[in-house]
């Protein structure tokens, strides 16, 4: 857990990340899933929890961001 990640540099896909070398617990939205949270769009994210003999394992899904709160200030555009 203390090595540094390499963040989106280098995903082949935005929409989903690989579970093999990102190692995720609890609601683990997809880089495009963050990009639109941020805007206010709510998103149905997979949910991790911790398992054997694999390390995390999908249990479901949750509603993230219900009410559309967005992360930039008021008249503010998206940087994405």
């Amino acid at each position: 857990m203390n090595e540094p990640h390499p963040g989106y540099i280098g995903l082949d896909n935005l929409k989903k990340f690989d579970g093999n070398l990102t190692l995720v617990f609890g609601d683990s939205p997809s880089a495009l899933q963050s990009m639109a949270l941020g805007e206010g769009l709510p998103q149905e994210v997979d949910v991790f929890v911790k398992s054997w003999p694999w390390p995390t394992r999908k249990a479901g899904t949750r509603l993230l961001n219900p009410i559309g709160e967005s992360a930039w200030l008021d008249g503010q555009k998206c940087i994405w």
